[in-house]
């Protein structure tokens, strides 16, 4: 049985349109064919009608019934071939958020979340970059997730500002925020030739929004400042494991050959 918190069923939900009833654009048959060949289960056998017959519940019994395995490969299989009906109104609004929030809840089913900071090839001898990389090791080690969001953003910005940095090693000025940094990043990574899926293109783009909102979390409900409004334990472990796959993400895109 796979495991998911509130917040991921709705995610889910949302990408992959299930409260319109259906899934995607498939009809009975194309759905059939697709579960069939991307996890090997046919879900019209009758062992995943739990909860009712049409295509959304089907999905909504395969997920509670299989395995975190079988349930991450569907979720993958579903995202690569993602269509949409185009004026179906109960569609809702799916953002390129939402969908790299999808493919980080399958990653996690199929334990392939990064829960520990790659090895940065990236030459640097500034001893504050170490301290705060040794101080978000120590949060992950402990589990302390709510704690290390703080330590996290700002490692991930004097991160970012040394990829960005530019020839003459000057770096970005401080008051620019991460978000922005992160664009820098893209923007760079595209003049400078690398060459690299859409699809990857896609999750860097969309990290960025991603990053305005981790500016915030860490601003407003991280022990950066006080607060009576900290982040609930569930979500900043999400939160954290997601920002340490980008770190990860980055990191083999800047050392292809590590």
């Amino acid at each position: 049985m796979a495991k998911l918190s509130f917040d991921e069923s709705d995610v889910l939900e949302r990408v992959l349109s299930l409260k319109s009833g259906y899934v995607l654009d498939f009809t009975n048959r194309t759905f059939s064919d697709f579960v069939l060949d991307a996890v090997g289960i046919d879900p019209y056998s009758g062992e995943y009608e739990k909860f009712g017959t049409s295509k959304a519940k089907i999905l909504r019994g395969i997920i509670e019934a299989e395995s975190d395995t079988t349930v991450s490969k569907l979720i993958l299989a579903l995202l690569n071939g993602e269509k949409r009906f185009p004026n179906l109104d109960a569609y809702p609004i799916v953002t390129d958020s939402d969908r790299n929030s999808a493919q980080s809840i399958a990653l996690r089913l199929a334990g392939q979340l990064h829960t520990e900071l790659p090895t940065l090839t990236l030459a640097c001898a500034h001893d504050v970059f170490r301290r705060v990389r040794g101080e978000v090791e120590n949060c992950i080690k402990s589990k302390a997730y709510d704690a290390g969001l703080d330590r996290l953003h700002t490692f991930l910005t004097m991160y970012l500002r040394l990829l960005v940095a530019d020839d003459a090693g000057n770096t970005q000025p401080h008051d620019v925020p991460l978000h922005s940094l992160m664009g820098l990043y893209v923007k760079g990574l595209q003049a400078n030739g690398r060459r690299v899926s859409e699809m990857t293109l896609r999750i860097l783009r969309s990290s960025i929004s991603t990053l305005e909102s981790f500016n915030t979390i860490r601003n407003d409900h991280s022990l950066a400042h006080p607060t009576d409004q900290l982040i609930q334990k569930d979500e900043a472990e999400f939160i954290f494991t997601h920002i340490v796959a980008l770190v990860c993400l980055i990191e083999r895109l800047n050392n292809p050959n590590g």
